[in-house]
């Protein structure tokens, strides 16, 4: 029997800005959507927007993403993905739910096989076990940051580890 999960409270996404005018969308719609300059991220079918990172975060997120890669392909752990990588965290709900950490590791042995629909799908329907989120210049500057913790609790409530 599947494990019973504790969901954050949707669609209060304190990381992020909602996008009220738009309908109830898939992950197909997510994917559709024009390069505008935003990254999106699609909540129990509920879309928001954040803007891109500055230098700083982004020269940050990139040293520790070539670091990590480095140390799990020397020792055949898992993939690492970047910001572009997203995780489709509820596949039983009705409304998608996508979100991209900044960073992402996934243990070998949870990686689809290359076998699998999954494994060339946008987005792998399984939570990342490590999800890394770098503070930008636009993350709130009170501590700890709202939206920080909230994502954070987010990965942990469908299954992160770390």
């Amino acid at each position: 029997m599947a494990a019973l999960r504790a969901y954050p409270p949707i669609p209060l996404v304190p990381w992020a800005e909602s996008t009220p005018h738009k309908p109830p969308m898939t992950v197909d719609d997510l994917h559709a959507l024009p390069d505008d300059g935003w990254a999106y991220e699609l909540i129990r079918g509920v879309l928001f927007r954040m803007p891109m990172s500055g230098l700083r975060a982004t020269t940050i997120g990139s040293r520790l993403l070539a670091r990590l890669q480095i140390y799990v392909e020397d020792n055949e752990l898992g993939v690492v993905t970047g910001e572009q990588g997203g995780y489709r965290l509820d596949p039983a709900h009705p409304l998608d739910t996508e979100i991209a950490p900044d960073i992402a590791f996934v243990r070998a042995e949870r990686v689809p096989s290359p076998t699998s629909p999954d494994y060339y799908r946008r987005a792998p329907q399984l939570a990342p076990d490590l999800a890394v989120e770098v503070a930008s210049e636009n993350t709130p500057r009170e501590y700890p940051a709202p939206g920080v913790g909230a994502k954070a609790r987010t990965y942990l409530a469908f299954g992160t580890r770390l």
